[in-house]
C-alpha cells in the first residue's frame, strides 16, 4: 500500500486518506473500501 507521494505505508489511519494498493480485481477510480466487521 502506498500514500499519495508514493511512499510505502503499512496502515491508513485517516478516513479521507488517499492510498494506492494492489487489488485482486479491477476497481473504478475513487472506489471506497470498507473493513468487514464480523460482529
Amino acid at each position: 500500500m502506498w500514500d499519495e507521494e508514493g511512499e510505502e505505508i503499512e496502515v491508513a489511519p485517516h478516513a479521507k486518506q488517499i492510498i494506492r494498493m494492489k487489488m485482486a480485481k479491477p476497481v473504478k477510480p475513487w472506489y471506497i473500501l470498507r473493513k468487514f466487521n464480523e460482529t
